[in-house]
């Protein structure tokens, strides 16, 4: 993936547009592991290129923040949002968007080495 695409995929679910993991589940309360592996990879492909500046830490954070809220709001019970093809191992996903999200903020790509889908 080439920084813009990346940067453009960041900006995107960071506004919930439409094609996104972020629009997906709170809009229509579904889950979209490609939506998901384009978020990824896109905060994967910023840290790897040692970029690193205010607007871009806020939405690589407003974007894992909105993820884990809408796996919160599916868990509770009071809450009429459920994610529909919620993933059995959604905590392996949890887990990827933390790795990319510390390559970022540690300025260390190196994190990224062992990471990936077929882990989980």
């Amino acid at each position: 993936m080439d920084v813009i695409t990346a940067k453009k995929i960041l900006r995107d679910n960071c506004s919930g547009e439409e094609g996104t993991l972020t629009n997906s589940m709170n809009d229509k309360n579904t889950f979209s592991e490609e939506y998901f592996r384009e978020l990824f990879e896109s905060i994967a492909c910023i840290a790897s290129h040692g970029l690193y500046n205010e607007e871009l830490s806020e939405q690589i954070s407003t974007c894992v923040q909105w993820f884990l809220k809408e796996l919160i709001y599916h868990f509770d019970p009071g809450d009429g949002s459920v994610v529909k093809d919620l993933p059995k191992n959604y905590v392996g996903y949890v887990e990827l968007l933390d790795i990319a999200q510390m390559a970022y903020f540690k300025k260390d790509p190196n994190i990224l080495a062992d990471c990936g889908f077929e882990r989980y």
